[in-house]
């Protein structure tokens, strides 16, 4: 075999080899309806959507985000809040459940994460709980 053919074949087999490891792609996120607010003094609306979450000042909405592969099968979530003093948002015990906490007025936002990339970037707001111009 002469050396350019060696060459081109070393190539070929390099890029074969390359898009065998790749796997899956991520294809989508599932977030479920509005969750329900638990408050030490019962229960209050709060909501998150594919734009958005909304938590009354003191209040947690749980909510279940599941993003997966272009095989379908689950990926990996992680939340990150971007000011954690207004809402925090942290995984709870069940797979892909997350909770997101009101812990000041204010608006900041919220990444959803599938195997460590960002898919989705939430508009995050913390409201006083009788405001009636919440978003």
């Amino acid at each position: 075999m002469n050396p350019q053919n060696r060459i081109l074949l070393s190539l070929v087999l390099a890029a074969s080899s390359a898009l065998m490891a790749c796997g899956p792609d991520y294809s989508h996120t599932d977030i479920p309806s509005t969750g329900i607010v638990k408050s030490a003094g019962g229960s209050i609306s709060g909501e998150i959507t594919y734009q958005h979450v909304t938590v009354p000042v003191g209040a947690i909405v749980k909510a279940h985000i599941a993003s997966f592969n272009t095989d379908n099968k689950a990926m990996a979530n992680f939340v990150h809040s971007a000011d954690p003093t207004i809402m925090d948002a942290v995984a709870v015990v069940s797979d892909h459940d997350f909770a997101f906490l009101g812990l000041k007025p204010g608006k900041t936002s919220i990444e959803i994460k599938a195997d460590e990339d960002v898919v989705l970037v939430l508009d995050a707001f913390v409201v006083d709980q009788n405001d009636p111009t919440s978003p």
